[in-house]
């Protein structure tokens, strides 16, 4: 299976552009990072590291961060590779221990540092962890309850519910202010209206004793009707044209209560045809 490669430049990916590749092989041991490294390379100004299968993007991300920090500073002791497993009594005499060496087991990604060597050449390995997670422990107990959150926005307004049945009637209110009154029969007689007297003078409603009077003989120019014979306040008067025997224009005038104002004026323009009227035109 080929390995997988990710490749750093050495000038401006590392903070002090230097590499140590004992000590930037326990940094990435010391991770989670589950795919198992195999070797690193330095050459060229470039820094490969080659792990045995690919890493998540989430691996990638924590291999950049181990680059990010890393010093290139030199490690102290030795780092052995290629073995399977931890070192046991028989690898303690091949290796010429000393202290501070790192043993790497390179499949399980595991690595175990020297702190005692004895002369007989055996030695006590102190496990650095590293290598595949182990199986997941029991899950524990639930945690106290938090605080509450903030409340939430408020939702949509709901449809309208079905439409109530009617209240009560209300109270009656008040009565409003009495109209104008009409006229009754007595009072319309009294009315001082031309429509009245346009024909022949005052009659129901007015006091008895009015008096007429004609001007003009033997053709009318003039007949006025007074309240009574003495002529003091006039009720309606009729005002004739008349130029020659038949007249050209007739003015009613109708007059308030006691003979003054005029409170009504009604006037004809009368046109001929020889001596027969053929038209007449009335302004009101």
């Amino acid at each position: 299976m080929p390995l997988s490669q990710y490749t750093y430049t050495i000038a401006t990916d590392f903070p002090n552009n230097l590499v140590n590749s004992d000590r930037l092989t326990l940094e990435i041991i010391a991770t989670a990072i589950v795919p198992v490294l195999d070797h690193i390379d330095t050459e060229n100004g470039f820094c490969d590291i080659f792990f045995q299968s690919a890493l998540s993007v989430g691996e990638q991300t924590t291999l950049d961060g181990v680059v990010a920090v890393h010093s290139g500073a030199q490690f102290s002791g030795q780092v052995l590779y290629g073995h399977t497993g931890a070192p046991t009594f028989a690898d303690d005499f091949s290796e010429e221990n000393t202290t501070g060496q790192i043993w790497v087991d390179q499949p399980g990604g595991r690595a175990f540092v020297n702190i005692s060597p004895t002369p007989i050449g055996s030695a006590i390995w102190l496990s650095m962890g590293g290598g595949s997670p182990g199986p997941t422990g029991p899950i524990g107990p639930p945690g106290p309850t938090g605080p509450q959150g903030p409340t939430g926005p408020q939702g949509p307004t709901g449809t309208n519910g079905p439409q109530g049945s009617p209240g009560p009637t209300g109270p009656q209110g008040p009565t409003g202010p009495q109209g104008p009154t009409g006229l009754n029969t007595s009072a319309h007689e009294q009315l001082r209206q031309l429509i009245h007297f346009i024909d022949d003078g005052p009659g129901f409603g007015f006091a008895s004793g009015a008096y007429r009077e004609v001007s003009g003989v033997p053709f009318p120019t003039a007949i006025t009707w007074y309240e009574s014979s003495n002529k003091t306040a006039k009720i309606v008067e009729k005002l004739i044209s008349l130029p020659l025997i038949a007249p050209t224009g007739i003015t009613w005038n109708m007059y308030g209560v006691g003979g003054t104002p005029i409170v009504q004026t009604i006037g004809d323009r009368i046109v001929y045809t020889g001596i027969f009227e053929i038209s007449r035109i009335r302004s009101i």
